[in-house]
This record gives structure tokens, C-alpha cells and sequence, in this order.
């Protein structure tokens, strides 16, 4: 499913939702790239939506073919359609495990859900950061250069662990 028609799904379930009101398509058309224009009936009530693009299309044929096949993958086994938001020119994960473990991971995510539920799906982030001069990251010493483990959430919020083989150092021991 392409993600302009996911779009349209998910804003008539909200309104479903929301306002108690089933709508459903009764016609359908894209009067232009990257837009789908529809209008929706619940019998009583007509509503007509247009869905436009934020973003260009993809011009990269082997991102594209990369995303279809791990799309393919992680819809194996999972019944039902499901959106998975990636950042905007994110990297899809490439080596085999790589790819099996989020693959794994959606799917876990993803398999208990109800319509119209949420999850998020927690990953692993390495960020390196190396000690160029004395203070602000002189408490890690000669760790700085060492990789961090750490959701994208905690990296924000600049709530990162050292691995997990590893001991964090006490405040102020070097």
C-alpha cells in the first residue's frame, strides 16, 4: 500500500474514532503525482479529502527496491496492514543480521496490535563521540571515543549508557 493511501486510511479510522462516524470511500483518484484526492460517505455525511506528498518522491530505483523487499519481509506472517514511520532518507538496514533484527523486532511490535493501536519499535544506536580537549567530556577520558548504546529518544535527551559488557565509569574517575 502506498503511503499516500495509508494516510487517507489512518485519517478515517481517526475520524471513525473521534467522531463516531464509519466513513468509507466511494470514489477514489490521484489528479496528480504524489496526491490521492477521495470522497468518503457514512450515508448521511460526504467528506472530501485530498492527500498531497510533503516530500518529492524517491528517485533512488535501488532504495526503492530495498524498501519493497523489506516491506515484503516483515509483512510475512503479520496479518492485517500496518504503518512503519522511518525518518526521511534513513539508511534501511543493510547486513543480513541487521536487517533480520529489525525485521524481528517490527514484527514483535507490530503482532499483538488492535486497529487504530500504536507501538514503537525501540533500536539500538551507536554515537561515537571523541574527547578533542580538556572539559566538557573530560569525565569520560579515554572512553570518549568509545561507542554509546542508546534510543534515538535517550540520545536527545542525552541519556546514554555505555554498553552493556561494559562498567559505566563513577562521576569524576578517570
Amino acid at each position: 500500500m502506498r503511503e499516500l493511501d495509508v494516510c487517507l486510511e489512518l485519517l478515517l479510522a481517526w475520524l471513525t474514532e473521534r467522531h463516531g462516524r464509519s466513513l468509507s470511500i466511494e470514489r477514489r483518484e490521484e489528479p496528480a503525482p504524489e496526491v490521492v484526492a477521495a470522497e468518503a460517505t457514512d450515508g448521511s455525511l460526504r467528506l472530501a479529502v485530498e492527500a498531497h506528498s510533503l516530500l518529492g518522491p524517491v528517485e533512488s530505483a535501488g532504495w526503492l527496491g530495498d524498501r519493497e523487499r523489506l516491506e515484503a519481509e516483515i509483512a510475512a506472517g503479520l496479518e492485517g496492514a500496518y504503518a512503519l514511520w522511518l525518518p526521511p532518507g534513513a539508511d534501511l538496514p543493510g547486513p543480513a543480521g541487521e536487517r533480520n533484527d529489525l525485521v524481528r523486532r517490527v514484527r514483535e511490535a507490530a503482532a499483538p496490535l488492535e486497529p487504530g493501536e500504536r507501538s514503537y519499535v525501540p533500536l539500538p544506536v551507536s554515537i561515537f563521540l571523541r574527547k578533542t580537549q580538556a572539559g566538557g567530556l573530560a569525565d569520560l577520558g579515554e572512553r570518549g571515543a568509545e561507542p554509546l548504546l542508546g534510543t534515538p529518544e535517550r540520545a536527545r535527551e542525552g541519556l546514554l549508557r555505555p554498553r552493556q559488557h561494559e562498567a559505566a565509569p563513577a562521576p569524576g574517575v578517570r
